[in-house]
């Protein structure tokens, strides 16, 4: 080998070359190196590239260039990037252009529990398009916090009291509150919350009105009503101010369902010194001609009688009404409050 003028004491690997032919160095002798150009097929045992050039695209650049598929028995280590170009139509690695990738299945198997959008063995920093269905083996958190699904339920939503569940259709459950006051309250009757009807239906009888008890009431305080009634009689109370001696009307009851009545009537007059009152207590009675008799049997001034009083019978439409009025002395303001107990015919 004198004569090609290789290195003496040459290092394994050392490469010398003589025209278009490179030799290596393995140790114990000089051997022909790899050979450039266009191969059918070559078999051995390893094949080294020693060329640093990097690929630029699938037939430009790089060290080995292949035109067709490749097959590869064992692991693939890679020290640059992975570029895919979508012209394939197998399986596994269909094509992965810039960020994007596509395959038939991924498995991450690490293991890793996610505590946060940064944790776990799947990490997307967007957001992700499912389009089949999403099983979860765990819980669903957004925004930090776990996610109200059907699994929350065991799988199944059902009726409770008083909440019907009904599905709509399309995906949709419809809820109804189906609670009746005798559901409630067989729940629970005590309340310390006020209770308040806004129906306006009046009470002709001990089974109409806006609040109707079959059995009896138990009050511990005062009760504040325009009138009670009584089985046959009834409790009224008016208030009227008079500022005219003309007769003034202060109060009426029905003739064709009482047929008397005993009145309180308290007149006021003034609120200085000056002030004058009156209570007067009077009964009437109604007979069927028309006619009403009214008797004045009490009476406490503090200086001298405000007024005097009269009643008669007046029909308004088809009812008949039997009506009180005051006369006053004179014409001073007064303020005359009528307390009444009717009795029914």
């Amino acid at each position: 080998m004198a004569i090609l003028n290789f290195p003496p004491n040459p290092s394994p690997g050392q490469t010398y070359s003589v025209g278009n032919r490179t030799y290596i160095w393995n140790g114990q002798a000089w051997i022909l190196g790899p050979i450039p150009g266009n191969f059918t097929l070559i078999t051995g045992t390893t094949l080294t590239l020693t060329s640093t050039t990097n690929a630029t695209g699938l037939t430009t650049g790089g060290t080995l260039t292949v035109l067709g598929g490749a097959s590869i028995v064992g692991d693939l280590y890679l020290g640059g990037s992975l570029i895919g170009i979508s012209t394939g139509t197998g399986g596994g690695v269909g094509a992965i252009t810039g960020g994007t990738a596509t395959f038939v299945k991924i498995f991450a198997t690490g293991g890793v529990q996610a505590v946060s959008t940064n944790t776990g063995d799947l990490i997307v920093t967007g957001g992700i398009g499912v389009g089949g269905n999403l099983w979860i083996g765990g819980t669903l958190f957004s925004g930090g916090a776990p996610v109200l699904t059907t699994a929350s339920f065991n799988n199944t939503i059902v009726d409770g009291v008083d909440i019907d569940i009904v599905d709509v259709g399309g995906g949709i459950l419809e809820f109804n509150n189906t609670s009746t006051l005798q559901s409630v309250t067989s729940r629970g009757n005590v309340s310390n919350n006020p209770i308040i009807l806004t129906n306006s239906s009046a009470s002709t009888g001990t089974q109409s009105g806006a609040l109707v008890v079959a059995g009896g009431v138990g009050i511990g305080g005062r009760i504040n009503a325009e009138s009670v009634k009584i089985a046959d009689s009834i409790f009224d109370s008016t208030v009227q101010t008079v500022n005219s001696t003309l007769a003034t009307l202060i109060d009426e009851f029905s003739f064709d369902n009482y047929r008397s009545a005993k009145y309180l009537v308290q007149v006021d007059e003034g609120t200085s010194s000056t002030h004058r009152c009156q209570i007067t207590e009077l009964l009437t009675l109604v007979s069927n001609t028309g006619s009403v008799i009214v008797t004045e049997y009490g009476s406490i001034v503090t200086d001298t009688d405000l007024g005097n009083f009269d009643a008669m019978v007046t029909s308004v439409g088809a009812e008949t009404f039997v009506r009180l009025y005051f006369l006053a002395v004179d014409a001073t303001p007064k303020t005359v409050k009528v307390l009444r107990t009717a009795m029914a015919k």
